[in-house]
């Protein structure tokens, strides 16, 4: 796959005028890359529905995920943490939109 160059986005009067270059020719490099080293997830039916189900996991057991949140890298540098709810919310809203693009 070919990497777009500055001269490419000058070609586009608009894009060059409007948009920082650079920052989007890091951004599609960085894709490339990922999508080479096979870094990418793609979301099909299926990873759709278990996101789905995992979200009514969560939503079907108030009592057990009720004011909890999950932490990653707890003992990192920089942790970071979402609620369960939030989790589950999040999970259904993007499984759902992923189903009604498919």
């Amino acid at each position: 796959m070919e990497r777009m160059t500055k001269r490419d986005i000058e070609g586009f009067p608009i894009l060059a005028k409007n948009i920082d270059y650079k920052m989007l020719l890091d951004r599609l490099a960085a894709y490339e890359d990922a999508e080479e080293q096979g870094l990418l997830v793609r979301l099909d039916e299926c990873l759709a529905l278990a996101m789905l189900a995992g979200a009514r996991a969560i939503e079907q057991n108030p009592r057990k995920y009720y004011g909890t949140t999950f932490v990653h890298d707890v003992f990192g540098d920089k942790p970071k943490e979402i609620s369960y709810h939030d989790a589950a919310k999040m999970l259904r809203e993007k499984a759902e939109a992923a189903i009604k693009e498919g």
